[in-house]
């Protein structure tokens, strides 16, 4: 297991690399992407793309700028988490079910 993911604090604030990251676009495209795998019954690939969001979900809240952004960051995922519960996307698949309770348990 791994621990939160933590971004050189040199790097954070004016690369655009790290603003894309911070986009609360970014695990919204991971969650759709998760949901496209599942569609098309590319489980493997839709384990892959949890493993992803469990590592953004895990960037620590000093990463953004300001509360108000990580907090909507964090509520993304959320909202993800809930469309995924409730349409039951993937959780019948052994590898997305286990995939799916780790991002659970990796939400900062």
């Amino acid at each position: 297991d791994f621990g939160p993911v933590i971004i050189p604090i040199c790097d954070k604030t004016n690369s655009p690399v790290w603003e894309e990251l911070r986009a609360t676009s970014t695990p919204e495209s991971f969650i759709s992407l998760y949901t496209m795998c599942v569609k098309h019954k590319q489980f493997d690939s839709a384990a892959l793309t949890l493993r992803v969001l469990q590592l953004i979900g895990s960037i620590k809240r000093s990463f953004f700028l300001g509360e108000e952004k990580s907090f909507a960051y964090t509520m993304t995922i959320f909202d993800g988490i809930c469309t995924i519960i409730d349409k039951n996307i993937g959780l019948d698949q052994k590898e997305c079910l286990h995939e799916f309770c780790r991002l659970l348990g990796r939400i900062n």
